[in-house]
């Protein structure tokens, strides 16, 4: 489990009849998601990025598609992450819960200096782009470009040849996409 464990919600995530558990851990930028072996134990804890200290998890049908999804409310970035379930797709294609519509990120420090850190978590093994555009779209740098593994991962932005102004950093990979702002004050 993860740092100052907040607030918990039971629902069947993977479909399977048993109610599995998902835990927002307060002192972090993850929850943790607890899949019920339907024999009183539970699988390895699996974590997924959100946005900075999650405060409270919900969950319910949020697209849709007759299965659970979940939305965390992030105290200090006063924001919801939304995890969205593919319990629909074969077991082989899942891992895990859920696979995130969206890279949930979290950016450190923003506003900064001269260099800044993009964290963000995958739900199953993804070729991803990460991007960086000025504030008129230009795609200015490009920070990675391959095929990482499921889990959390980081990127950091070295911008002391940008002047001063407002960002944006992309993530992409299949099907998948987050974009989010980032302040560079020198």
């Amino acid at each position: 489990m993860g740092d100052l464990p907040r607030s918990v919600f039971s629902a069947d995530f993977d479909s399977d009849g048993d109610k599995d558990l998902a835990v927002a851990n307060r002192g972090c930028q993850y929850i943790t998601v607890f899949m019920n072996n339907g024999d009183g134990t539970f699988a390895d804890a699996i974590n997924y990025g959100v946005g900075n200290n999650p405060n409270s998890v919900f969950s319910a049908d949020i697209d849709g598609d007759d299965d659970f999804d979940l939305a965390v409310t992030n105290y200090t970035d006063d924001n919801v992450s939304i995890l969205v379930n593919m319990s629909n797709i074969t077991d082989v294609q899942r891992e895990g819960i859920a696979l995130s519509r969206q890279f949930p990120a979290n950016v450190y420090p923003n506003p900064f200096n001269t260099s800044t850190t993009i964290q963000y978590s995958l739900g199953k093994p993804s070729s991803i782009l990460v991007e960086i555009y000025d504030i008129l779209g230009r795609k200015i740098d490009e920070l990675t470009h391959d095929l990482q593994q499921a889990g959390n991962h980081q990127v950091t932005w070295n911008a002391n040849s940008f002047p001063s102004g407002v960002y944006f950093y992309r993530i992409q990979g299949e099907n998948y996409s987050n974009t989010g702002k980032m302040m560079l004050l020198k």
